[in-house]
């Protein structure tokens, strides 16, 4: 098996994971109702936050949504790599994993961030 087949069996393994999945429409609402007026909450699930806000605005969230995650797949390793010596055979394909996870989840936020739709 090459590296490219064992990349994307271990890529459509992660997606099924339910922390991967993006509800889009809660996502959106949790990171710009601060900032919208009630009438807006529903636009910015129709259209994007791209018609409703300013690209600085998008991109300080972003900023924030990639900060969050790097400290969650940070904690995440360091804790899986502390029992160390013999566990680590089985520590390190969970690290690859949750690493996969945690991409795919940021990229799914980035992506709503900046008016995609449902990537899946």
């Amino acid at each position: 098996m090459g590296k490219q087949e064992l990349a994307m069996q271990v890529l459509q393994q992660v997606v099924k994971l339910p922390m991967v999945k993006v509800n889009r429409e809660k996502f959106l609402v949790d990171k710009f109702s601060k900032e919208l007026d009630r009438k807006d909450i529903a636009t910015l699930s129709e259209k994007g936050p791209t018609s409703l806000l300013t690209k600085e605005s998008l991109d300080r969230v972003a900023k924030t949504c990639i900060k969050d995650n790097v400290l969650r797949a940070s904690g995440t390793s360091i804790l899986a790599g502390l029992p160390g010596g013999i566990a680590m055979a089985i520590t390190i394909p969970t690290d690859v994993v949750q690493f996969y996870a945690f991409s795919l989840k940021l990229a799914q936020e980035l992506g709503y961030i900046y008016g995609f739709d449902d990537l899946w």
